[in-house]
């Protein structure tokens, strides 16, 4: 049986349901998520389209991605992965991430390999909000 953790919004509507809003989990806190390891953060600015994550070398082969967007929204078009062997993989998106919201894992084509860079194309969805930080993880 899986655990949800409670973002503290428990309503009861007219009706008597109750709507209940999930707070993320962390990768490494969920059993779907074993096993990631933190490969680098952006923060995202609201006049730029796109950042680059440089990976530290010698952080290890990965087999997935998957990316957290903390305090604002964003709108991310595509990333592109460039591996050590300088092989790049584009994956379009087209998704808006709400804050503190996960991506799904994204299957890297492949044998598990080292990520030299991780590109992020996007557009802020409210540049009123502030910045938004993108962390992204690896799983072996």
């Amino acid at each position: 049986m899986k655990s949800f953790l409670l973002a503290g919004i428990l309503a009861v509507s007219a009706t008597g349901c109750i709507i209940v809003e999930e707070t993320p989990k962390h990768p490494a806190k969920s059993a779907e998520f074993e096993g990631w390891d933190a490969l680098g953060t952006r923060d995202v600015n609201v006049k730029a389209d796109h950042d680059v994550i440089d990976v530290k070398a010698g952080a290890g082969r990965f087999r997935s991605i998957a990316f957290l967007v903390k305090d604002a929204p964003v709108e991310v078009q595509s990333m592109k992965v460039t591996f050590a062997n300088a092989e790049v993989y584009v994956h379009d998106l087209d998704h808006t991430f709400k804050e503190g919201s996960w991506s799904k894992r994204i299957d890297l084509p492949g044998d598990a390999r080292e990520i030299r860079s991780i590109e992020l194309t996007y557009r802020s969805t409210s540049p009123a909000e502030g910045h938004a930080h993108v962390t992204v993880f690896g799983h072996r």
